[in-house]
């Protein structure tokens, strides 16, 4: 299968991704970022370390600022276990 061919599809399943790393690693290289998901759902991401790089990090802030999340889409669970106990 040829990487047209291949970039048509919108995701690779993880079944057929970790069957085929290495092509799914190439991929990634030659045709860019490859999405890959698992129920239909996306899961993670196979980039190439030129893309990772060209990425703008920016702050915690500026991500959450830019990725309009409505309040219900951002939980946070509590912490789980007690406090550390501290002795002074």
């Amino acid at each position: 299968m040829d990487i047209q061919k291949r970039r048509k599809q919108s995701a690779w399943s993880i079944v057929k991704t970790k069957a085929h790393l290495e092509v799914a690693v190439e991929e990634a290289e030659s045709a860019g970022p490859l999405t890959v998901a698992k129920n239909g759902a996306q899961l993670a991401m196979v980039v190439s370390p030129d893309n990772w790089d060209n990425e703008p990090i920016g702050n915690l802030a500026e991500f959450f600022g830019s990725a309009m999340l409505q309040e219900e889409e951002l939980i946070i669970p509590p912490r789980a276990g007690s406090a550390r106990d501290i002795e002074w």
